[in-house]
């Protein structure tokens, strides 16, 4: 997931980071009678729009557990914006 991240980061043009992405959020809440996922679980996490808030809540507290993923994002970002190399300033060098 890291390196699709910071390959996503450090493309040319603007970046896009959903929330959570920077520490590991997933709309896959496990409903099923072992705790297992279901197919309903699956395609309620690709479509949340009409899901309750159990699936769409952010859960802060995986801020204080993912620090090190937190940090790795800070640090792709701030190679992306200073090195001119992932950062051509006119389309026309894109």
């Amino acid at each position: 997931v890291e390196t699709a991240t910071a390959m996503s980061i450090l493309m040319q043009g603007m970046s896009f980071i959903e929330l959570g992405q920077e520490f590991g959020r997933t709309k896959l809440l496990a409903t099923g009678e072992n705790g297992e996922l279901t197919a309903a679980d699956r395609e309620r996490a690709m479509n949340s729009y009409n899901a309750p808030d159990s699936v769409n809540q952010v859960n802060w507290n995986l801020i204080n557990e993912r620090q090190e993923s937190i940090e790795f994002i800070r640090q792709i970002i701030r190679l992306k914006t200073q090195t001119s190399a992932f950062s051509y300033p006119t389309y026309e060098e894109v």
